[in-house]
């Protein structure tokens, strides 16, 4: 027990000497609040680890998608081209319907053929 008495440094062996003169709340108290300052420092250190490499992901993925797609342009080209695409297309849609009729993709339901009512027959009646 000697060896590692020697082995730490003075500041810890300073700090637990001022424990040991503390009163048992005091060290209940002063126990708790170090349990849960060495939590809170392991949490920031596990949410910056996290985020650092989500960065990374986010990066290679990025730079995945535009090998893919074989453009490093911007994402407002990209949003303006499918505008452009968009209105081209509503113009088509346009041409084709019937004057004064809405554009929509879903086609119009079919009437169904009303049915005759067959005649009552009546008890007692003659065919």
């Amino acid at each position: 027990m000697t060896k590692k008495k020697n082995s730490r440094t003075e500041e810890y062996s300073s700090t637990r000497e001022a424990f040991d003169d503390l009163h048992v709340d005091e060290k209940a108290f002063f126990l708790l609040e170090s349990t849960a300052k060495a939590v809170i420092d392991c949490v920031e250190d596990a949410v910056e680890t996290l985020s650092s490499i989500m960065s990374d992901a986010f990066a290679e993925a990025k730079e995945e998608v535009k090998k893919r797609t074989g453009t490093a342009s911007e994402p407002t080209a990209n949003k303006k081209a499918g505008a452009e695409k968009a209105s081209t297309k509503k113009a088509a849609a346009e041409k084709k319907a019937p004057a004064g009729k809405g554009t929509s993709k879903r086609a119009a339901p079919k009437k169904k053929a009303a049915k005759k009512a067959a005649p009552k027959k009546t008890p007692g009646a003659k065919k």
